[in-house]
């Protein structure tokens, strides 16, 4: 019994070892499918969307034409109503202040992806800024939420967005009262 389970372990080990990262140009889900997103092109577009919402670096409208089809549809109630183009969305992102939080930082914790949709749960960071909250003006604040983003596989750019968030923790953690 002994020699079983030594042996099972060393065929375990053995085969964790030979498992490789999906090559760039490969995916293990989709195989050599070109027109099918790969593992790179997702985690790439999964970060360079989640910037388009820090505050450091500040985001460029050239930055967006570069991952976002001219007619991105993003779907936001944080934000008001849909945005229906890359204009209305940029003129979203660049609203005039005041804002409840800066120093905002959004980032990745997991994606997951079919041929031409990639599903980001990220995470949000940021300090209080002191408008519209009663917590010190420098609190750090966090929460997380999900984004599903749609490819158009022909440009590999991103056409339909939609996001949810707990922002009812963030609006808890800038101290206001929320009643459910």
């Amino acid at each position: 019994m002994r020699f079983l389970t030594t042996a099972l372990l060393a065929l375990i080990a053995s085969t964790t070892v030979a498992v490789a990262l999906p090559e760039k140009g490969k995916d293990e889900k989709h195989g050599d499918d070109d027109h099918c997103l790969k593992d790179f092109e997702v985690s790439e577009l999964a970060v360079k969307w989640l910037l388009v919402w820090s505050t450091d670096p500040s985001p460029k409208k050239s930055d967006l034409q570069k991952i976002l089809t001219p007619n991105i549809a993003s779907y936001d109630e944080a934000f008001g109503g849909p945005t229906l183009s890359l204009d209305e969305l940029w003129d979203v992102i660049t609203a005039p202040g005041p804002y409840t939080t800066g120093d905002i930082k959004q980032f990745p914790l997991f994606t997951f992806h079919s041929c031409d949709q990639i599903g980001v749960r990220w995470g949000y960071t940021a300090v209080t800024t002191g408008f519209e909250s009663t917590v010190p003006v420098g609190t750090k604040v966090e929460l997380k939420g999900i984004d599903i983003l749609h490819v158009d596989l022909k440009t590999r750019k991103i056409f339909n967005a939609t996001s949810s968030a707990d922002w009812i923790n963030l609006a808890r953690q800038l101290g206001q009262t929320v009643l459910i």
